[in-house]
């Protein structure tokens, strides 16, 4: 696997969590849509962002294969380019809980995805700060889900 692969594996996910809470956001109230559109935006945001962490991170090896402790590691992050959580649906639940804990899911398996990654790069600051803004994420969808019960 290569330092491009792992850029692609993030950019889909993070591409796949834009249309997802969209489309969450387009389903739901206006004061819940404002959680799910404020999430959509920051998941363009961090696509964006892990274009430019790319672009830094290209001259580091342009085509070199990237060192890792065990194939299954890489088996792990490739499944995540394919069946990333946010692409498991192909419909969003109907019940905002339902919704939610899927949300919550997804998050959390971003976070998981993104600190294995982080450990493969030589600058590591850049794609912690994403990590942060996930946990984040993470914590809204909580506190909502609180909300909810």
């Amino acid at each position: 696997m290569k330092i491009e692969d792992l850029f692609d594996i993030a950019y889909q996910v993070e591409s796949s969590g834009y249309s997802f809470y969209k489309d969450l956001a387009d389903q739901v109230s206006d004061e819940k849509a404002k959680l799910f559109n404020s999430l959509a935006e920051q998941e363009r945001e961090h696509r964006e962002r892990f274009k430019e962490i790319f672009e830094n991170t290209k001259s580091q090896s342009e085509s070199e294969e990237v060192s890792w402790p065990e194939k299954e590691v890489s088996s792990f992050l490739r499944s995540y380019g394919e069946f990333s959580v946010f692409n498991k649906h192909e419909e969003v639940p109907e019940e905002y809980s339902d919704a939610l804990k899927l949300a919550i899911e997804a998050e959390k398996d971003s976070i998981i995805l993104y600190q294995d990654i982080k450990y493969l790069l030589e600058n590591q600051e850049s794609i912690e700060k994403i990590i942060t803004e996930e946990k984040e994420h993470l914590q809204s969808l909580l506190d909502q889900m609180e909300e909810v019960r």
